[in-house]
């Protein structure tokens, strides 16, 4: 299994599962994000960028996506610290 769900001895399987979805959770946002960062334009499936009236407007969009995943994944962290930490 690896990661954070062998950290803790007394884990519940419960809270084993938990863990192993945030970290499955957490490398599928990370990954996305990269991709994200690398050609937003490949994600502009409802047309935000492409429709923007300017660049500064697009880079706003940008930001504010890569922002909205990061807080994704530090949720997904903050919610396996919870479980380590009831132990």
């Amino acid at each position: 299994m690896g990661g954070a769900a062998e950290a803790g001895t007394n884990l519940t399987n419960s809270q084993v599962r938990a863990i192993s979805s945030f970290e499955k959770q957490i490398a599928t946002h990370v990954e996305k994000l990269e991709a994200y960062k690398l050609d937003p334009w490949k994600f502009d499936n409802l047309g935000h960028l492409k429709n923007a009236p300017n660049d500064a407007v697009r880079q706003k969009i940008i930001q504010t996506r890569i922002n909205h995943i990061e807080k994704e994944i530090q949720t997904f962290q903050n919610n396996i610290q919870k479980i380590l930490n009831s132990q």
